[in-house]
């Protein structure tokens, strides 16, 4: 049977697929627009399984709320070009459109409901064959509340957002919060929701990023001290550069780099005394720092209760100790009631665990004076490096100096002092926030 233009145009609008595989679907199928629509979708299944290990990472987003129940779906592919493509934007909103109007509650569900003349995923395999692309079903999640909103990032389909929220909110208030979601994709709605790891792990960034800022700073003090221009020795390549130049001599190189190993490692022992410190001082909340400075008996050595066992913490108000050899239990439990932190351990046998107790008033009072003595403990120690970095200057002059280098020099360091003492202060802060906080 010969095949027409407008056969092909009709199983076209029926699949989507290009007109040469309309055509010949056609052909094979001698006409029946079934058979032929068959072939079609073998040749997807076939496509997609060759394409089932390549990645997708491109792909469509999208976002439907009903009012009081909202749902966004992405639906992946390998190229931006076909993300962009109407057809492709077209089958996401109707798995979407049907998502909804059956409240699924998983992938599987929507994977699963009739479309066409098979399933969702049928339809999306169907499409891979026309395209001749990797899709897949990836994203799929569900809100439900009193009101809802969405939100679809510039309207690109790329980025959504839902929320739910526990009353009736205004909808421009419902679309200004999930844009805010987009923006700064929050892990929890308060400090409550945030589990006591992601915590430790954001102080730990936030303390290593002060400890790299501080260095840096001191580093810049030091090398200006000794009248070297910090950007001409700020690494290897600019070093070798300048020294070519005749802008630093050998000498300088040389004398740079004493100056940032030698104040690096100053600096970096000093921060870090002060953080494990205040690590120490319990708060209220399981923190396994607590027994960095709880030491015990370890066949003869005096160790560190995290160095002879795992301790953790899953929730906020329990420990967990773990010895890595369960003889060494009575041990642990002994050395962490001669340490007087406020802790009754309970041995089972098998590992000690800890119910953390509230701090009474006097307790967190009496914390927060020693954190105050650590804290001007630091600023003792800032001000003795400004005092011998002056005296060094001054010393220098007398050598031979220019008087307004020095002049210029005391002035950097005073900055650095007066930066480092509100490092100690902002510290302080917030470790007072945390010991009060009941």
């Amino acid at each position: 049977m010969a095949v027409t233009m407008a056969d092909i145009t009709k199983l076209r609008k029926m699949t989507g697929a290009g007109m040469m595989d309309c055509k010949n679907a056609l052909t094979e199928a001698d006409g029946d627009y079934d058979k032929a629509m068959e072939i079609i979708r073998k040749k997807g299944q076939a496509v997609a399984a060759k394409r089932s290990e390549r990645e997708a990472s491109e792909g469509c987003v999208l976002a439907k709320t009903t009012g009081d129940y909202a749902v966004v779906i992405a639906l992946k592919c390998e190229t931006d070009f076909v993300a962009q493509n109407a057809d492709f934007v077209k089958l996401t909103q109707d798995i979407l459109d049907l998502a909804v109007a059956n409240k699924c509650k998983t992938l599987d569900e929507v994977k699963a409901l009739p479309m066409g003349n098979g399933t969702v995923q049928d339809a999306v395999t169907d499409r891979s064959g026309i395209t001749g692309e990797k899709m897949e079903l990836d994203g799929y999640m569900t809100v439900e509340g009193a009101s809802t909103a969405v939100y679809n990032h510039m309207n690109r389909n790329g980025l959504c957002t839902i929320v739910a929220f526990n009353k009736n909110v205004d909808e421009q208030l419902a679309k200004q919060v999930a844009m805010q979601i987009a923006a700064m994709n929050p892990i929890a709605i308060d400090e409550d929701g945030v589990s006591e790891e992601v915590k430790q792990k954001e102080i730990e960034v936030a303390i290593e990023k002060t400890k790299a800022e501080q260095v840096q700073k001191a580093v810049e003090a030091a090398l200006k001290k000794a009248n070297i221009n910090p950007a001409h020795v700020d690494s290897e390549d600019h070093m070798e550069s300048n020294m070519a130049k005749g802008w630093i001599t050998a000498e300088d190189v040389a004398k740079a780099k004493e100056i940032i190993a030698s104040t690096s490692q100053k600096m970096a022992e000093a921060v870090e005394f002060l953080d494990e410190d205040l690590k120490t001082y319990r708060a209220g909340k399981a923190n396994p720092a607590v027994f960095n400075a709880v030491m015990v008996n370890y066949y003869g050595s005096m160790t560190p209760v995290p160095q002879v066992a795992s301790i953790n913490t899953p929730d906020a108000k329990t420990i967990i100790i773990q010895p890595w050899d369960k003889k060494m239990i009575p041990a642990i439990e002994k050395a962490i009631m001669d340490a007087n932190i406020g802790f009754t351990p309970q041995n089972n046998g098998e590992q000690i665990r800890i119910n953390v107790p509230a701090l009474t008033e006097e307790r967190r009072r009496d914390l927060v004076k020693k954190a105050r003595t650590a804290g001007e403990n630091a600023k003792i120690s800032i001000r003795n490096a400004r005092r011998e970095g002056i005296e060094t200057l001054r010393k220098l002059q007398k050598e031979g100096m220019p008087e307004d280098v020095v002049k210029v020099s005391e002035g950097d360091i005073q900055k650095e002092t007066d930066t480092f003492t509100k490092n100690v202060d902002e510290l302080l802060a917030d470790k007072e926030k945390e010991i009060m906080t009941v």
